[in-house]
C-alpha cells in the first residue's frame, strides 16, 4: 500500500516563526520583465510570467551570480517587517 501524501505543502509554521509573510492568493507581476509571445498572429504580454535577463538577476548573490536568464511563471513574494535602525 502506498501512503496517502497530501498534495499541498506549506511553510506556514516556519515563516510565521521567522516573522515572514507569504500571501498564496497573489502573484508578482512586472511589465519590465513581462513575457511576450505570439498568439493568433497577435503579440501578447503576460506580466505575471517573468522573463528575467541580466538586468533583473542579482550578480552579488552566490545563488544567481552565474545565471543569464530566468523564466518564472506566476511567482509569489515574501514580506517581512523592516529591521529597526
Amino acid at each position: 500500500m502506498m501512503p496517502n501524501f497530501s498534495a499541498n505543502s506549506s511553510l506556514e509554521k516556519l515563516l510565521k516563526a521567522w516573522g515572514i509573510q507569504f500571501d498564496t492568493t497573489k502573484v508578482a507581476a512586472d511589465m519590465n520583465f513581462a513575457t511576450r509571445f505570439q498568439r493568433n498572429n497577435r503579440q501578447e504580454t503576460a506580466p505575471a510570467v517573468l522573463s528575467l535577463n541580466q538586468a533583473g538577476i542579482s550578480k552579488g548573490d552566490i545563488v544567481t551570480e552565474q545565471l543569464d536568464s530566468l523564466l518564472i511563471p506566476f511567482c509569489g513574494t515574501f514580506s517581512a517587517p523592516r529591521p529597526k535602525a
